[in-house]
């Protein structure tokens, strides 16, 4: 519901770049996840794979995306731009760590795994969104001339 309801934000204000970046920076968060797992091994419950969580990976993705969009809008410094993204990831994390762990389907390592995994994941995304973007433009602008 939250990655719709941010793609949907997204669309009605017609930002398309962002749309992109909501569904590669959370979907391929929560892939990466899902390959670290069976790499990892580790499990809980039973032999349900638990590291990193996917869970943790999604809000924290989103949170990070969020948070990128925000500060490339209102034109943030540097940083004050940094701690804003770092502060949303963070809040993110933590609260859906917590009711991770709480609810016993996650070790503490295993939200920490999947937050970091986020936090590598999303700003490579983005990077790459806008490096096709720009050179889609710069390819757009040469058969123009």
């Amino acid at each position: 519901v939250l990655g719709v309801g941010a793609v949907v934000g997204c669309l009605v204000v017609r930002w398309p770049r962002a749309v992109v970046l909501v569904v590669g920076g959370a979907g391929l968060s929560v892939g990466a996840t899902m390959v670290i797992k069976s790499l990892a091994g580790r499990t809980i419950h039973g032999g349900h794979l638990s590291y990193p969580s996917g869970h943790t990976a999604f809000l924290t993705a989103l949170a990070l995306v969020g948070a990128l969009l925000a500060v490339g809008r209102r034109g943030f410094s540097r940083t004050h731009g940094l701690l804003l993204v770092l502060a949303a990831a963070l809040v993110a994390g933590a609260a859906m760590g917590w009711a991770q762990v709480a609810l016993g389907a996650h070790y503490p390592t295993d939200v920490l795994g999947g937050w970091c995994t986020a936090l590598a994941v999303v700003p490579a995304t983005a990077w790459l969104i806008d490096l096709a973007a720009d050179r889609m433009a710069d390819a757009g602008q040469r058969q123009r001339t």
